[in-house]
């Protein structure tokens, strides 16, 4: 089993890590989950970052 671990939680070490697993499992799911990291999505709502969706739209995730 791969493991990445990201060196803080802001945005830039979250797509680093992101990228780090997504090149080590060969690609992405149309799907993703998340938690409700404020980096991925506003706590209060649950509504992703407009900084998060370019990130999974990059990565072809369709949701």
């Amino acid at each position: 089993m791969a493991r990445v671990l990201a060196d803080a939680e802001d945005f830039p070490h979250l797509v680093e890590a992101l990228d780090a697993v997504v090149r080590l499992l060969g690609g992405v799911t149309q799907v993703w989950r998340f938690d409700r990291m404020a980096t991925v999505c506003h706590p209060s709502s649950g509504r992703i970052t407009p900084a998060f969706a370019q990130v999974a739209k990059h990565y072809g995730s369709g949701r």
